[in-house]
């Protein structure tokens, strides 16, 4: 059996699903999920990928994406892979943790995205896991209702918005639309084993077809998927060098709380648009356990994101990838 058409542009929605091998557990206690919920927001920060809405269960986990950068493909790839390693390490054991490939609906918005927030979220009463969706704790329903802080992953005012101007009212619509349930046509359609590759009405098919798919009339139909501009490690070098006015070796060395701040902005600006791992980084810099690089992009980056110096870091980047040609190399 071919698979399913996957389609991918800037701005597209999801709903994504991934099950574990066998149905087995994928995760075991709330260290597990914490984790998950964790990668979320590396990937996030580091493909530009949205979470607007998640539920995690025992052995799979739903998952509502936009992706700004048309890379579904590229962003799970990650969150699986990842996953799979660490949860690996932690329980010491070496086999698959999912069943393959992930499943994913292209979603129209104006048709769909109401009634996906609303499948997700209901998915833990569906299962008997509680009585009352929004009191399952690993779905991102909670967090809508404003119950606690949200995770880092997670957007949640765009869909708000979409049942109300004031945060209150959209609060209380969202929730007598949940609790109203599924239609059964879409629920048949999304409990099924084979989903389709679009949920949306005709009009939204034909306009994926006429700008997204070739003639070809299989069901393996290569996409065309506008890649992002993407600036080398010596561009990205180059740019935060000039703009700090500290040579390369000065930077690299971090003596100095200028040029400790520049390194770890640098640190920060390779993850952000290349998305290198913590040892690669590590190689670059040099001087830096890798420890700290964690550090950096999990706690410190939000503060150097609020200062001046970032911002203007990050317009500056914007700018030299304004200048890339895009079909050339990178």
């Amino acid at each position: 059996m071919s698979r399913p058409l996957r389609v991918q542009y800037p701005g597209a929605w999801y709903h994504v699903m991934n099950r574990g091998a066998g149905k087995q557990q994928i995760f075991r206690d709330a260290r597990d999920y914490t984790a998950f919920l964790t990668l979320l927001g590396e990937t996030s920060l580091m493909w530009k990928s949205e979470v607007h809405a998640y539920c995690l269960m025992p052995n799979h986990y739903h998952l509502l994406i936009r992706t700004p950068l048309a890379n579904l493909s590229r962003v799970m790839r990650h969150i699986n892979g990842v996953y799979t390693q660490r949860y690996n390490r932690r329980w010491n054991r070496d086999a698959s943790l999912f069943r393959g490939r992930f499943k994913a609906i292209l979603v129209e918005e104006d048709a769909y995205l109401d009634e996906l927030v609303r499948y997700i979220h209901l998915n833990p009463a569906k299962a008997n896991l509680t009585s009352k969706a929004h009191h399952y704790i690993w779905s991102s329903f909670p967090y809508y209702l404003g119950r606690s802080k949200k995770p880092q992953c997670l957007v949640t005012d765009i869909i708000l918005q979409r049942f109300g101007q004031r945060q209150n009212k959209a609060r209380r619509e969202l929730v007598q639309f949940i609790a109203a349930g599924i239609p059964e046509t879409l629920r048949a359609t999304l409990d099924g084993t084979r989903w389709p590759s679009i949920l949306s009405k005709d009009s939204y098919q034909e306009w994926i077809t006429q700008n997204y798919l070739s003639p070809r009339s299989d069901s393996e139909v290569v996409v065309r998927l506008q890649e992002p501009r993407i600036l080398s490690i010596l561009q990205i070098r180059k740019v935060v060098c000039t703009l700090s006015q500290l040579s390369w070796r000065t930077m690299k060395r971090g003596k100095g709380s200028d040029a400790r701040f520049w390194r770890k902005t640098f640190i920060l600006a390779l993850r952000q648009e290349l998305g290198l791992s913590y040892q690669k980084m590590r190689h670059i810099v040099g001087h830096i356990h890798p420890s700290q690089v964690s550090r950096l992009i999990n706690i410190d980056r939000f503060k150097i994101e609020k200062d001046g110096r970032w911002k203007r870091l990050d317009c500056e980047l914007k700018s030299e990838k304004s200048r890339l040609d895009p079909f050339g190399p990178s």
